[in-house]
């Protein structure tokens, strides 16, 4: 479940930002900004689940 909540953060972020819609520089940080997102949304679950 945990993962899940992972992903859905991550699947929010494309539907906002799609990296591959931008340059390729763009879209490094994008897809740095992304699995941070992601890592942050498995702490948040952590820290309310634990």
């Amino acid at each position: 479940v945990r993962d899940a909540f992972g992903n859905m953060a991550g699947t929010a972020f494309d539907s906002v930002f799609n990296p591959d819609a931008y340059s390729p520089g763009w879209a490094v940080i994008l897809r740095k900004l992304r699995r941070k997102l992601i890592r942050l949304a498995m702490r948040l679950w952590d820290r309310i689940f634990g």
